[in-house]
Order: C-alpha cells, then sequence, then structure tokens
C-alpha cells in the first residue's frame, strides 16, 4: 500500500487515505473523493463501492483542492496545488483540457462552471479572473 488508497493509513497528512474534497455528481449516483497524492476515487453509490481511481497527472504530490461538476454532470473540473485546472468527461481517466496561468503561475482560489455548462470560470486570490470555454462535444 503506498498510503493513498481509500482506508489506508491512518491520521492525517500527506501520507494518509483520507480525501482532502468531496463532490456528488449532480444526480447523486457517484462520489468523486480528491486526496493529497492527486487522486480522484470515484465511488459508485448504489452499492457503495470504489469504481475505479484517476491520477491526475505526472507530478507527484499535487493535492486536489476542489472537484467541481457542470450543471449537466456531463464534465467535471479538478482544481490542484499544481497550478493547473484540468476538465474532464465523466467516465473519461485523461483530461480534456488542462488550463493555467503561464505568465503569473497563480495558485486558483476557486473554480466554477457557467450556468451552461459551456464556459470554466476561475479566480486567484490577487489579480483577475480567468474564463475558457473548451469543448465539451462528443
Amino acid at each position: 500500500m503506498t498510503g493513498d488508497e481509500p482506508g489506508a493509513g491512518g491520521g492525517s497528512g500527506r501520507g494518509s487515505g483520507y480525501g482532502l474534497v468531496a463532490a456528488f455528481t449532480p444526480r447523486g449516483d457517484a462520489l468523486y473523493v480528491g486526496t493529497p497524492r492527486g487522486r480522484l476515487h470515484i465511488y459508485n453509490m448504489a452499492p457503495c463501492s470504489l469504481t475505479r481511481t484517476v491520477t491526475l497527472g505526472a507530478a507527484s504530490g499535487c493535492a486536489v483542492k476542489a472537484v467541481v461538476f457542470a450543471p449537466k454532470g456531463d464534465a467535471f473540473v479538478v482544481n490542484s496545488t499544481d497550478r493547473t485546472l484540468r476538465v474532464y468527461r465523466v467516465g473519461d481517466d485523461a483530461p480534456l483540457h488542462k488550463f493555467q496561468d503561464l505568465v503569473n503561475r497563480v495558485q486558483w482560489k476557486t473554480v466554477c462552471f457557467s450556468n451552461s455548462g459551456d464556459f470554466v470560470v476561475a479566480g486567484p486570490s490577487s489579480s483577475a479572473t480567468s474564463v475558457w470555454a473548451p469543448c465539451l462535444a462528443p
């Protein structure tokens, strides 16, 4: 065990198996739990079992700060400590898009989808808000 598996370890901190953030899908049929080591554990709520685990990227230790679903429930965005926002389609293990501020390398404070789900909006703690239009078409 690496200490990041669900139920692994005891206690708190980077080595524990506990999630930092959790979000239900809009329909409430699954729970996405982000860990301190950059993994998403996805649980099916019907039998309450772990469905799969997605690793955010090659950067080990990029803690998941937020998981936010689009209103339609077909996509979600992950904010992590490596200063990258990743947009995923539900059911896919690879991100559709990665967004970051390449000039200032800001840490994103908050992220959300627009009401239509057509735009991703993110704001750092000190500078202007950014808006992206990821293509989510199949």
